[in-house]
C-alpha cells in the first residue's frame, strides 16, 4: 500500500500491459480527483506541461528496457506533490520495477520538449570494483540536465563515509527523538544533531535551502527544497537507497522512508505506528506493563 493510499488499479495494470506491446508512444499516468490512477497513451506534445504526471517511455539505448518519470512542476500545489511523492514507489511495485533502466524525476518542461537527451543514460567513469560494501565508491553522476535523478537501482555510495561519522551513526541508532541531520559539503558528508526534537516541531529543524537527508526515530526522510542547489539534489537523491542499506547494515531498522520537497511538505502524523516497546527496554516495561501480586 502506497503512503497516500493509491495503488495501481486493474485498469492501469492492463494500460501498462497495453503499452508493452506497444511502447512506440509514452504512457501518461495520472492520479485523478477521485485519488485513483488513469492511465493512456499519448504523445508528449499532446499533455498538459502544467500539471503533474508519471511518464513511461521506452528506453532507446535498453532493449525491452523503459524509462519512468516522476515529472512534478514546480508550481504544482503542496498537496498534489505531496500525493506523487507519496504514491511513486507503490506504482513502481505494482508495475514492476525490472521493467525500468531508469528512474527519473523532472520539474522543468524544457525536459519534456527535450525528451530524448532528459533520458539518455546518465554514464558514470571509473566505476569502482571494490568488494567492501561499506565503502563501494563511484565517481559523482553528472547530467546536462536541471532535474533531480532518481536512479533506485543504485547500490554504490557515491561518497565515503568517516570512522567518527560512522560511529557517531551507530551510537545514535537507539536515540528516541533525536534529529540527525546529513548534508554535504563538496560531496564530503556532514552529521549535525538536534536533540528534544518532536513531530509537532520537526519541520522548524528542516532546511529550506540545502538539500538533506534526516534520521528521526524509524523514519529516513530526503528533503530537496524547491530552488536549492540541482548538482546537489541530483547527488542526494543518486546516493539515497545506497545509504539507506548502508545504515540498516549498521542497525537502523526504518519504517517510512520518505521524499519530500519543502519542510512544510512534511507530514508526520499520518505515518506514526504505534512502537511497542523492545525486550531492553526496561523503564518501558515498568511503566506501561501494571504489577500485581500474584506475578511471578
Amino acid at each position: 500500500m502506497a503512503q497516500s493510499g493509491i495503488s495501481p488499479s486493474n485498469s492501469t495494470l492492463n494500460s501498462f500491459k497495453e503499452y508493452l506491446l506497444s511502447p512506440q508512444t509514452p504512457l501518461i499516468i495520472r492520479i485523478n480527483d477521485e485519488l485513483s490512477l488513469d492511465a493512456s497513451q499519448s504523445q508528449l506534445n499532446n499533455i498538459n506541461h502544467s500539471n503533474a504526471h508519471y511518464i513511461i517511455s521506452s528506453d532507446n539505448d535498453n532493449a525491452n528496457k523503459h524509462v519512468f518519470v516522476s515529472y512534478i512542476p514546480d508550481t504544482t500545489p503542496v498537496r498534489e506533490k505531496m500525493l506523487y511523492a507519496s504514491t511513486r514507489n507503490a506504482l513502481l511495485r505494482g508495475l514492476g520495477t525490472d521493467h525500468f533502466s531508469q528512474i527519473l524525476f523532472s520539474n522543468d518542461e524544457n525536459d519534456l520538449i527535450n525528451w530524448d537527451q532528459f533520458i539518455k543514460p546518465v554514464k558514470s567513469n571509473e566505476i569502482a570494483n571494490s568488494d567492501d560494501e561499506e565503502n563501494l565508491i563511484d565517481k559523482p553522476i553528472h547530467t546536462s540536465s536541471n532535474a533531480r535523478l532518481f536512479n533506485d537501482n543504485n547500490s554504490k555510495l557515491l561518497f565515503t563515509i568517516p570512522d567518527e561519522i560512522r560511529e557517531t551513526l551507530q551510537s545514535n541508532i537507539q536515540t528516541e527523538n533525536l534529529l540527525q541531520h546529513i548534508t554535504f559539503d563538496n560531496e564530503n558528508i556532514q552529521l549535525n544533531l538536534s536533540s528534544n526534537c518532536s513531530i509537532d516541531n520537526i519541520q522548524s529543524f528542516l532546511s529550506s535551502d540545502s538539500p538533506s537527508y534526516y534520521i528521526y526515530n524509524n523514519f529516513f526522510i530526503l528533503s530537496c527544497p524547491s530552488g536549492s542547489n540541482i548538482r546537489q539534489r541530483m547527488f542526494l537523491a543518486a546516493n539515497k537507497n545506497a545509504f539507506v542499506n548502508y545504515l540498516t547494515k549498521l542497525g537502523y531498522t526504518f519504517t517510512k522512508n520518505i521524499e519530500i520537497g519543502d519542510p512544510d511538505e512534511l507530514i508526520l502524523e499520518d505515518e506514526v505506528e504505534t512502537k511497542k516497546p523492545t525486550p531492553t527496554d526496561n523503564r518501558s516495561l515498568r511503566f506501561n506493563k501494571p504489577k500485581g501480586p500474584k506475578r511471578r
